[in-house]
Protein backbone atom coordinates (compact mmCIF):
# COMPACT_ATOMS: atom_id res chain seq x y z
CA UNK A 1 0.00 0.00 0.00
CA UNK A 2 1.30 3.38 -0.94
CA UNK A 3 1.15 6.82 1.49
CA UNK A 4 -1.37 8.89 0.30
CA UNK A 5 -0.15 12.40 -0.78
CA UNK A 6 -0.97 15.24 1.41
CA UNK A 7 -3.02 17.85 -0.24
CA UNK A 8 -0.57 20.79 -0.47
CA UNK A 9 1.51 18.01 -2.72
CA UNK A 10 -1.08 16.92 -4.69
CA UNK A 11 -2.30 20.96 -5.17
CA UNK A 12 1.98 21.55 -6.36
CA UNK A 13 1.63 18.54 -8.32
CA UNK A 14 -1.47 19.40 -10.31
CA UNK A 15 -0.23 22.80 -10.96
CA UNK A 16 3.00 21.88 -12.18
CA UNK A 17 1.10 19.93 -14.86
CA UNK A 18 -1.10 22.12 -15.96
CA UNK A 19 2.33 25.13 -16.25
CA UNK A 20 3.63 22.32 -18.32
CA UNK A 21 0.31 21.85 -20.89
CA UNK A 22 0.32 25.28 -21.19
CA UNK A 23 3.80 25.38 -22.37
CA UNK A 24 3.03 22.23 -24.80
CA UNK A 25 0.02 23.73 -26.27
CA UNK A 26 2.06 26.80 -27.21
CA UNK A 27 3.34 24.69 -30.21
CA UNK A 28 -0.43 24.94 -31.64
CA UNK A 29 -0.04 28.22 -31.68
CA UNK A 30 -3.41 29.48 -29.34
CA UNK A 31 -4.86 32.88 -29.43
CA UNK A 32 -5.43 32.82 -25.57
CA UNK A 33 -4.62 30.22 -23.34
CA UNK A 34 -5.58 30.33 -19.34
CA UNK A 35 -5.50 28.27 -16.15
CA UNK A 36 -7.72 28.40 -13.33
CA UNK A 37 -5.38 28.24 -10.89
CA UNK A 38 -6.78 26.38 -7.78
CA UNK A 39 -10.51 27.46 -8.58
CA UNK A 40 -12.05 24.01 -8.71
CA UNK A 41 -13.86 24.27 -11.97
CA UNK A 42 -14.49 21.64 -14.05
CA UNK A 43 -11.87 22.52 -16.71
CA UNK A 44 -7.80 23.04 -15.70
CA UNK A 45 -6.93 24.75 -18.47
CA UNK A 46 -8.82 26.64 -21.46
CA UNK A 47 -7.21 27.04 -24.75
CA UNK A 48 -8.70 29.39 -27.65
CA UNK A 49 -7.44 29.21 -31.37
CA UNK A 50 -9.08 30.22 -34.77
CA UNK A 51 -11.67 27.81 -35.41
CA UNK A 52 -12.71 26.12 -31.52
CA UNK A 53 -11.81 26.33 -27.57
CA UNK A 54 -10.30 23.18 -25.92
CA UNK A 55 -11.03 22.20 -22.40
CA UNK A 56 -8.97 20.24 -20.53
CA UNK A 57 -8.89 18.35 -17.49
CA UNK A 58 -5.85 17.71 -16.37
CA UNK A 59 -4.88 14.14 -14.28
CA UNK A 60 -1.53 13.21 -12.91
CA UNK A 61 -2.44 9.78 -13.43
CA UNK A 62 -4.22 7.54 -16.73
CA UNK A 63 -6.74 5.69 -13.74
CA UNK A 64 -7.74 8.99 -12.52
CA UNK A 65 -9.17 10.16 -15.77
CA UNK A 66 -12.39 7.63 -15.85
CA UNK A 67 -14.61 9.68 -14.03
CA UNK A 68 -14.18 12.86 -16.64
CA UNK A 69 -14.51 10.50 -19.38
CA UNK A 70 -18.24 9.64 -17.73
CA UNK A 71 -19.26 12.79 -16.90
CA UNK A 72 -19.28 14.57 -20.62
CA UNK A 73 -20.74 18.39 -20.32
CA UNK A 74 -22.28 18.25 -23.30
CA UNK A 75 -23.51 15.89 -26.22
CA UNK A 76 -23.19 18.08 -29.20
CA UNK A 77 -19.88 20.34 -29.01
CA UNK A 78 -19.63 22.40 -32.67
CA UNK A 79 -17.16 24.94 -32.05
CA UNK A 80 -15.27 23.61 -29.19
CA UNK A 81 -13.73 20.03 -27.70
CA UNK A 82 -13.17 18.85 -23.92
CA UNK A 83 -9.97 16.47 -23.28
CA UNK A 84 -9.11 15.10 -20.00
CA UNK A 85 -5.29 14.92 -20.02
CA UNK A 86 -2.02 13.11 -18.62
CA UNK A 87 1.26 13.11 -18.39
CA UNK A 88 3.73 9.83 -19.17
CA UNK A 89 7.03 9.44 -19.25
CA UNK A 90 7.18 12.72 -20.64
CA UNK A 91 4.83 12.25 -23.49
CA UNK A 92 1.56 14.44 -22.94
CA UNK A 93 -1.79 12.04 -23.79
CA UNK A 94 -4.64 13.79 -24.33
CA UNK A 95 -8.43 11.85 -24.83
CA UNK A 96 -10.94 13.68 -26.47
CA UNK A 97 -14.41 13.49 -24.71
CA UNK A 98 -16.89 11.94 -27.17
Amino acid sequence: MGLEMQPQNRYKKGARLERELMKHLEQFNPIYKTRSAGSHSFFDVIAVFDDRVDFYQVKSQKTKMEPFLKSKMSKKRIFWNEFVCWKEKGKWHLKRLE
